[in-house]
């Protein structure tokens, strides 16, 4: 091979390098805009969680004002749907991804563990 040839390959490399050069920034920069857009994300639903838990107290409250046991509703409501202890999908299917004890005790009312 002479030395055509060898600028000619060297130039290719140095092509393909450029090439990764500029795909590596690519990826480095929608790397930046996932973090942010998963902080937001995470700070939304922290937010949610909060007002959630609050609005559970509120309502918690006035039940007991009114002398309403809301565990009792709840139960009564899946009976009546003809579930007990989740709900059921479109397809007939058990789904107990929304159960809950109680207010407030809910995976989805608690904190992320840190």
């Amino acid at each position: 091979m002479g030395l055509g040839g060898t600028a000619k390959k060297l130039q290719q490399v140095i092509n393909m390098a450029e090439e990764l050069y500029a795909r590596m920034n690519d990826l480095r920069e929608q790397l930046q805009q996932l973090r942010k857009t998963v902080e937001e994300t995470n700070a939304t639903v922290q937010q949610l969680q909060q007002e959630n838990a609050e609005l559970r107290a509120v309502v918690g409250a006035m039940a007991e004002q009114q002398g309403i046991d809301p565990q009792e509703v709840v139960a009564s409501q899946q009976q009546s749907e003809g579930t007990v202890g989740g709900q059921r999908d479109r397809t007939g299917a058990q789904n107990n991804a929304n159960r809950g004890s109680a207010p407030g005790s809910s995976s989805i009312d608690q904190p992320p563990d840190r």
